[in-house]
C-alpha cells in the first residue's frame, strides 16, 4: 500500500490539533490510520481512528459534517507496522521541510515537536535538512 499524503482537510485538523500527547499521540492517530486503510492514496477522513474522529466532528460546524461516520473495509498491510509508519513518518516530515522551505525549527513547529527532536528524526531516517 503507498499512503501519498493526507487529504488537505484531515491535514488542516492534524495541524491544528493541540496533541496534549505530543508526537507518541499523533504516532497513535497515524498507526490507527494505516490499520483503517483499504487501498493506496490519501488518508482521508474515514481512516481516522473513531475517538479522534468524534473529536473533530464536535469541534465542526453542522455544514462540514458530510464526511463518513463508519469503515467497513478491510484492512491491507504492505510491511510491517513499524516500516509503515516510519514511510509516513519520512513523508511528513518531508512536507513539513517543504512548507517551511527548509527552515527546521518551522518544521518542527508544523509537526508539533520541537527543532531537536526533528533533527533526531532527520539523523534517525538518513535524511537530509533542505525541503524535498
Amino acid at each position: 500500500m503507498k499512503v501519498t499524503g493526507f487529504d488537505p482537510d484531515v491535514y488542516r485538523h492534524l495541524l491544528a490539533f493541540a496533541w496534549p500527547g505530543n508526537v507518541r499521540q499523533l504516532e497513535h492517530v497515524i498507526e490507527g490510520c494505516l490499520n483503517l486503510m483499504y487501498d493506496d492514496g490519501p488518508i482521508r477522513f474515514e481512516h481516522l481512528p473513531y475517538a479522534f474522529r468524534e473529536m473533530i466532528i464536535r469541534q465542526l460546524p453542522d455544514s462540514f459534517l458530510d464526511a463518513p461516520q463508519t469503515v467497513t473495509a478491510p484492512v491491507r498491510l504492505s510491511g510491517s507496522l513499524e516500516e509503515q509508519v516510519a514511510r509516513l513518518e519520512r513523508e511528513l516530515i518531508r512536507q513539513a521541510l517543504r512548507e517551511a522551505n527548509g527552515n527546521i525549527t518551522k518544521a518542527g513547529e508544523r509537526l508539533g515537536i520541537s527543532r531537536q527532536n526533528l533533527n533526531y528524526k532527520l539523523k534517525k531516517h538518513g535524511m537530509s535538512k533542505g525541503p524535498a
